[in-house]
């Protein structure tokens, strides 16, 4: 755990186990990052894959078969089939920092199986994506609460256009501007 992350969540009002009581189980060791689909019935781990050593995983997406497959008429199979994508981002730990981006797919029924294949590419940059912000406090969205793309990410597109100027090419901008003016106008 970092220190960013400790500093993050310190006074956590939510917090289910004491933060020292983390660090305590994992100060010694590399605890690597893990995809597992958990047995709501049972509250059990039913599936699961260990990430390599320095390898951190993020935003699976669940993408269904375009035709189920045979058998998988329950709520359990019918979530099991299709696939797993994610964001992997791999650490260099001599240089301490990010060096690969990737995604993977799994099959959601055997993740114990590990990936059917990697995606990657040298100018593919990924970082973290949204569904990791985090909120002060846990509440619903009042139904009066609107928002256009545009006021949502138009600055943080401006800003990052600004700062990563050759990661951020002129042809990305334009797109994301013309999605963003179309979803605007909806």
């Amino acid at each position: 755990m970092t220190r960013f992350a400790c500093q993050l969540y310190k006074h956590y009002r939510y917090q289910q186990v004491p933060q020292a009581e983390i660090i305590e189980s994992v100060k010694d060791r590399d605890v690597p990052a893990c995809l597992l689909r958990l047995d709501t019935q049972r509250m059990e781990i039913a599936d699961i894959y260990e990430f390599p050593v320095n390898y951190f995983v993020s935003s699976p997406q669940f993408i269904p078969r375009r035709v189920a497959s045979e058998g998988a008429d329950t709520a359990i199979a019918l979530s099991t089939d299709g696939y797993l994508s994610c964001v992997v981002l791999h650490l260099n730990p001599e240089r301490n920092q990010l060096d690969r981006a990737e995604i993977w797919l799994f099959d959601g029924s055997a993740l114990a199986s590990g990936p059917l294949c990697k995606l990657h590419h040298p100018e593919l940059q990924l970082n973290f994506t949204l569904h990791t912000a985090w909120l002060p406090v846990l509440t619903h969205a009042p139904e009066t609460y609107r928002i256009t793309p545009l006021e949502d990410y138009g600055e943080t597109v401006a800003h990052y256009s600004r700062l990563f100027p050759w990661r951020v090419t002129r042809q990305v901008r334009q797109l994301f501007s013309e999605l963003l003016h179309q979803l605007d106008a909806d």
